[in-house]
């Protein structure tokens, strides 16, 4: 983050003041440092993939053999439904409301979703009885 803080301190007295940053602003190719310096350090904060994708594995989980392919499992998420990943996010139709697959969720129940061979119906069941062992 120093390359971004050094590109706004215009005036290299170690702060970044208002005039500063008006001084940057006024320029095109300042704003242009700026920028680049940015696009140098994105790396370090584009982390959806490690964020949201992220799977986990246990003998509590059946896998279904088919692990979430990404380009890049650090800063590219990839949306899979393999058990053990973030459910991803689709609106469903419960009784006539729109719900969120993520409102299904909570953290004391096992969730099931069934979809029927033409993929017209959507079945929810919480499954309130767990199992003493997962293993």
């Amino acid at each position: 983050m120093s390359q971004v803080a050094r590109v706004l301190d215009v005036d290299a007295d170690g702060l970044t003041s208002m005039a500063d940053l008006e001084t940057v602003l006024a320029d095109p190719e300042r704003i242009a440092q700026v920028q680049q310096a940015i696009d140098q350090q994105a790396e370090h904060f584009n982390m959806t993939g490690l964020d949201l994708g992220f799977c986990y594995e246990s003998p509590a989980i059946l896998s279904d053999g088919l692990p979430p392919v990404s380009p890049d499992p650090v800063s590219v998420y990839v949306p899979s439904t393999t058990p053990g990943c973030r459910l991803p996010h689709a609106w469903l139709d419960r009784q006539g409301q729109k719900i969120s697959t993520l409102d299904l969720l909570h953290h004391d129940r096992f969730l099931v979703l069934t979809f029927t061979a033409e993929g017209e119906e959507l079945f929810l069941q919480p499954l309130h009885h767990r199992p003493d062992s997962c293993g």
